[in-house]
């Protein structure tokens, strides 16, 4: 729905590294549209989204943004 759209189409695990052109020619489009400009990019991470998911829903944004999440932490140790 329009409430759940808006609280997750800028977090994390909704955003992904696209080329210049990738981005402008994915555009607002739905996924089935962008999964295969997700397919052929030249990120892995990107490329992940294709063949990791079938379909773009709440819980798969959060599926992915927690799979970043563990990402991040075990790149970027930080002692305090």
């Amino acid at each position: 729905d329009d409430r759940q759209r808006e609280s997750f189409t800028y977090r994390l695990g909704n955003l992904t590294l696209l080329s210049a052109a990738d981005n402008r020619a994915a555009g607002n489009a739905g996924f089935a549209a962008k999964r295969s400009t997700y397919g052929g990019s030249r990120f892995a991470v990107t490329r992940r989204i294709a063949t990791d998911y079938d379909a773009w829903t709440v819980d798969k944004i959060a599926s992915r943004q927690r799979w970043m999440a563990r990402q991040a932490t075990s790149v970027w140790r930080l002692d305090f």
